[in-house]
């Protein structure tokens, strides 16, 4: 399912998209602090950075490449880059 520029369906796809990924590595501890953040990530967008979806989009791309592809150090290497970026997206407002 496409998001098509629509940040309700990107917020509801991003969540589906975090839970698998979670649920996949069978990991209560990631699992329980993504479901924390998620209602405080989601406001951040809307109110400070609203166009992080399409970079968001793109950032999965390449992390679900990576997973179907079997190959765990892209993967490893796209998740890093992507917890670093949005950390540096964050910063400036706190």
């Amino acid at each position: 399912m496409a998001w098509n520029g629509k940040p309700g369906l990107f917020a509801l796809l991003d969540r589906q998209f975090h839970d698998m990924i979670a649920r996949s590595c069978d990991n209560g501890v990631i699992a329980d602090a993504l479901w924390r953040l998620y209602a405080h990530m989601h406001l951040f967008r809307l109110l400070h950075h609203a166009t992080v979806a399409s970079t968001a989009v793109k950032e999965h791309q390449v992390i679900m490449q990576a997973i179907l592809a079997r190959n765990s150090d892209t993967a490893h290497a796209a998740v890093s880059k992507q917890i670093e970026t949005s950390r540096d997206r964050i910063l400036p407002y706190y």
